[in-house]
């Protein structure tokens, strides 16, 4: 055996002891692997990294966080994570009804025109900056399911990341802290 096989042969035994499962355990898709955010990015709360689109954001003690990218609710998403309290954050996306928990990070493919044209009609718009990239804030005022609801649309790297607050005047100061902490 050449000298390049025998180590290949030798590594294998520990590649494969980091990747065996058991009965309880479901391997991580690369889409939703975890990833650790930069250290001390957050003053107080939690952290939270998404590992395949770089994204880092700091929410409460006490909430979680809960990936719904591959649930149907999710209508082609690449990607969608929901923070919130237990009770407001469900297990899966509920079939048929209006999802609405706290906050959401939702990123769609392609650029925010074909998006956000929906969102602003007949609701008040106004420009920020988030993770230093120019953003709309969209607040919904228009009567309906929806009222209540702040949704920050901006483009990055051909993806169009929409950051929402839930309808209802609930979690603000909450999501205030959230996009003040969003970065790449």
């Amino acid at each position: 055996m050449n000298r390049g096989r025998w180590v290949a042969v030798a590594a294998l035994p520990v590649l494969l002891a980091g990747c065996s499962l058991t009965g309880d355990e479901t391997p991580a898709s690369t889409l939703h692997a975890p990833a650790s955010a930069p250290a001390g990015l957050c003053q107080s709360g939690q952290a939270y990294a998404h590992a395949t689109l770089g994204y880092h954001a700091c929410f409460p003690n006490g909430w979680r966080q809960r990936d719904y990218t591959a649930e149907p609710g999710a209508n082609g998403a690449l990607s969608v994570v929901a923070f919130g309290p237990d009770a407001t954050v469900p297990t899966h996306v509920p079939a048929a009804t209006e999802f609405a928990v706290p906050i959401e990070v939702r990123v769609v493919g392609g650029a925010k025109a074909g998006f956000e044209s929906s969102l602003t009609a007949g609701n008040q718009v106004d420009h920020v900056t988030v993770a230093g990239v120019t953003a709309d804030r969209i607040r919904v005022t228009q009567d309906g399911p929806a009222q209540g609801a702040v949704i920050v649309v901006f483009e990055y790297q051909g993806d169009t990341f929409e950051l929402e607050k839930g309808p209802g005047s609930s979690y603000q100061p909450e999501f205030e802290t959230f996009l003040a902490s969003f970065g790449f």
